[in-house]
């Protein structure tokens, strides 16, 4: 299988100008094949792998040894030299003045010349369908059924299946497992009548070669091959460029721009007929290609890449990888590692050895097992949870503990990776799914299944399931289902719904009421292949009384089992686990914490009464300053105060006591001049005598 890498490229110019080709004709709804991928588009012609992309001057190819032979099969393909847009749009632009005005929006965007089989398949896919869906639908059936042609980046890309591999047995079938509804139908057969009545593909090739009206009435011999579908195969591959598919675009323009608005509001088969032969008139021979612009206008005007996104998500999860961890719980023998492999057609749980062991365990004993599968280059990271030991005791009491202590504990590691201030890449292990398998006793449910699943419902994704269906006859399992739902609801327990939102379609919608329609699933699960004498391959179980086939919707439930857990609702599992039952528990652990949530910061505001709370918030801040710097220099006035009085007091104090030593000083004093006189009188008159 060829391996490329985009740097490896040697890219080779069609030598084209813009006005002749532009890229953008790839994503206008002719095919379905094409990925884009940044400024790349990659697909695969006649089990080529095809690499383009667009500068402003022309379109480049891609090679790995630089030789020309893609070439040809490219001009070929966008029919280069079969058709000059310039000169059409010259001649269309004279015969109607609306083409006139709006044919700048389209430059570049031709009809492709596809291969008629693989154009056929395609548009069958359309029917009742959008662009994006029929491109994963085409996809599918290139992984199923088409030949590996090589690897771009990692990247497998597949041919488009042959008409031997689609009239294989179960096609029909397998296509219904893959979301293609009633469609599945019209594919196989359309394979079988082609098979059954032209042997290969050459009488639809022929097609070529005969009128346009004779090769649609062809087509329109085929299963689930109507008007529209037939013009789009005649136009876009079997060479009758006259051809014009009316679809609702189409009619709503006819009615505005053509006068067709007062012929009706809805388009019959009569209004379709008459619209086709109206542009016919009009443009002639390349009517098709001149109508076609018409509706391509819509879809390109003011693309800005924003559409790529899918591609970009794409790329990285499958370099990424996913996570998925299901737990099984049940009595032992009930099929458990079984039916995981089983879904996954591996071995991902080893057989155990049958060994009798010295002392009984008296608790449940919780293993997890991990395995790395990979398909079709996309890697899953696959933990299965087992719980061996459940139901087997005496007293099975308490025996949901260790089951919800460890779905607990998963919990509590994410929200410890969660909280780190410096986190690295989450690593998920919590439980997605918790497959509950139930004995096949025919009757109810018993207290252990009821009181397991009333623990568990608001922790993790519950699905129920019969097992050992092949013990019971079918009014047996239908009455059985019939009791466990009344005992689920009955009780309050909530087992896993699938969401319906409001893009999805009908079929859609049918098929996931189909799938939760069967719940509990009835289930046997078998490792075993067997051969019929038919050469039919079978994986089942064999009885002296007859088969029963694992993968036969007739004998069992495990089909949609499988669909529902893997092909169709494992991301929605997992973001259920997220969104739902993580986040209730975080909200309980956090509260249990003390941790509180200001449910105030969640509240819608408009902007000016968030301007009058803000203003009303800054005017209490500055009165509450006020009154604090007011506070403030009332005190340091009252403490300068009471300094100053201590000051005044400490003063009068001190005078007081200066005065009264001067009173003591001075009297003192006096008393010694006193005392003088007295003195100095004694000795006057001592001296008169």
């Amino acid at each position: 299988m060829l391996n490329v890498r985009l740097a490896n490229l040697i890219w080779k110019d069609l030598h084209i100008s813009p006005k002749e080709l532009r890229l953008d004709t790839l994503r206008c709804g002719q095919s379905f094949r094409w990925k884009n991928i940044e400024d790349k588009w990659i697909s695969v012609l006649q089990g080529n792998l095809i690499v383009l992309k667009e500068t402003p001057s022309s379109v480049f190819y891609g090679t790995v040894d630089g030789s020309d032979k893609i070439e040809p099969l490219l001009r070929d393909y966008f029919q280069l030299d079969k058709v000059s847009l310039e000169s059409c749009y010259s001649r269309w632009s004279q015969l109607d003045a609306n083409f006139k005005l709006k044919s700048v929006h389209f430059q570049g965007i031709r009809i492709l010349r596809q291969d008629p089989w693989e154009n056929l398949i395609c548009f069958i896919c359309s029917s009742n369908n959008n662009i994006s869906r029929i491109t994963q639908m085409v996809n599918k059936l290139c992984v199923h059924y088409g030949q590996k042609v090589g690897q771009l980046e990692g990247e497998v890309y597949y041919d488009f299946p042959t008409l031997d591999s689609l009239v294989q047995d179960g096609v029909e079938a397998k296509l219904r497992e893959l979301g293609f509804g009633y469609r599945a139908k019209y594919i196989a057969n359309t394979a079988k009548k082609i098979k059954e009545e032209h042997g290969q593909l050459d009488w639809l090739y022929s097609l070529r070669k005969v009128s346009y009206q004779e090769a649609k009435e062809e087509l329109m011999k085929l299963p689930g091959v109507g008007p529209k579908v037939a013009d789009c195969v005649c136009l876009m591959s079997l060479d009758h460029p006259e051809s014009i598919p009316v679809d609702t675009h189409v009619w709503q323009i006819a009615q505005r721009s053509y006068g067709f608005n007062k012929k009706g509001k809805s388009l019959t088969s009569k209004l379709y007929v008459e619209v086709g032969n109206h542009f016919r008139l009009l443009f002639g021979e390349y009517s098709g290609w001149a109508h076609s612009r018409k509706i391509v206008r819509k879809r390109l005007q003011g693309y800005v890449g924003f559409a790529n996104l899918p591609n970009q998500v794409h790329r990285k999860s499958v370099k990424t990888g996913f996570e998925f961890t299901c737990m099984v719980v049940g009595e032992s023998g009930l099929g458990k590692s079984t039916l995981i492999n089983t879904l996954f057609n591996t071995q991902i749980i080893p057989p155990r050895e049958i060994h009798i062991p010295q002392e009984l365990p008296k608790t449940i004993a919780i293993q997890s097992l991990t395995s790395h599968i990979e398909e079709n280059g996309v890697r899953l990271k696959l933990t299965v949870v087992d719980t061996p030991g459940f139901g087997d005791f005496i007293n099975n009491e308490q025996s949901w503990i260790p089951i919800l202590g460890d779905i607990e504990a998963r919990y509590n590691t994410y929200l410890e990776q969660e909280t780190r201030v410096h986190r690295q890449r989450l690593e998920d292990n919590r439980i997605h799914a918790c497959i509950y398998f139930i004995a096949p006793t025919g009757h109810s449910l018993r207290p252990i299944d009821i009181e397991l699943m009333r623990r568990l419902h608001k922790r993790v994704n519950l699905i129920p399931v019969i097992a050992k269906a092949d013990t019971m006859s079918d009014e047996e399992i239908i009455s059985f289902k019939q009791r466990i739902m009344a005992d689920i609801e009955h009780h309050g327990i909530q087992i896993y719904q699938a969401s319906t939102y409001e893009h999805d379609d009908i079929e859609t919608i049918s098929e996931n009421r189909e799938i939760m329609s069967k719940i509990p699933f009835a289930i046997v699960g078998s490792n075993h292949e067997y051969t019929t004498q038919s050469g039919h391959r079978f994986r089942g179980r064999l009885y002296p009384w007859g088969i029963i086939e694992v993968d036969n919707e007739d004998h069992c439930d495990f089909v949609k089992l499988r669909q529902m857990l893997i092909r169709s609702h494992m991301e929605e599992l997992k973001e259920h686990t997220n969104n739902v039952l993580y986040e209730n528990y975080r909200t309980e652990r956090l509260s249990a914490m003390g941790f509180q949530q200001d449910a105030s910061v969640f509240q819608e505001v408009s902007p000016q009464q968030r301007m009058e709370e803000r203003r009303i918030a800054n005017e209490q801040r500055l009165a509450k300053l006020q009154s604090e710097m007011n506070a403030i220099l009332h005190a340091k006035a009252q403490d300068k105060e009471r300094k100053l009085k201590q000051s005044e007091q400490e003063l009068y104090i001190r005078h007081r006591e200066m005065k009264e030593a001067l009173d003591r000083q001075l009297a003192e004093l006096e008393e010694k001049k006193r005392r003088l006189d007295i003195e100095r009188t004694k000795k006057k008159g001592f001296a008169f005598k």
